[in-house]
């Protein structure tokens, strides 16, 4: 038995990278012989954000709508929540604790391993400004949740209706995503073909 190992530079199709040529470096009879694959490795390495999915928004307690534009690449969930937070900082949409400097924000996204799902959760902001932390939030007076909004697009990454918006009344929104739509959990897709 001899093997033989095929990768980017049997590659035939530049446009979508789907045709595989070898070369032998002469003739081979293979008439009564068999071929097949033993294993094959596929790795989930293209870009799943693009610019038909790269965009969300959030309205704040004070109802203006931030819009955010997540760059073109290969991200998982942690990776958007992750520029989320840097979006959200950037916009003063967050407190610290002033004890323990950690960071608190009023939207997340977390990938739950058992219901499948990505759950996004909005906290209430305070009335005001509670003891022991600094934040530049202008407070409204009353405990309000903000809101995130998935239209088109990125709410097939998140697994949620399209138009999907979180509710501005309630403490904790958290919302189970189908077994199919988990797309973005898997970061590695292994696939034994035998003949």
């Amino acid at each position: 038995m001899s093997s033989m190992i095929i990768n980017a530079n049997n590659i035939t199709d530049t446009v979508t990278n789907s045709v595989f040529q070898v070369d032998f470096e002469r003739a081979v009879n293979l008439v009564d012989k068999h071929i097949s694959l033993t294993s094959a490795s596929l790795y989930f390495s293209w870009r799943n954000i693009t610019t038909q999915n790269n965009k969300f928004s959030y309205t704040w307690i004070d109802d203006i709508e931030y819009f955010v534009e997540i760059p073109i690449g290969l991200d998982e969930i942690s990776d958007i929540r992750s520029y989320f937070q840097f979006v959200m900082s950037q916009n003063n949409h967050v407190m610290t604790n002033t004890e323990t400097g950690s960071t608190i924000y009023f939207i997340d996204f977390v990938v739950s391993n058992t219901a499948y799902s990505i759950d996004i959760l909005t906290y209430p902001v305070s009335a005001s400004l509670p003891t022991g932390y600094t934040s530049s939030i202008t407070f409204i007076g009353t405990e309000k949740n903000p809101r995130l909004s998935l239209p088109a697009g990125i709410n097939a990454i998140f697994g949620y209706a399209e138009d999907f918006t979180t509710d501005a009344g309630s403490s904790i929104k958290k919302i189970v995503l189908l077994l199919l739509m988990c797309l973005l959990i898997i970061p590695l897709l292994l696939y034994a073909i035998k003949f």
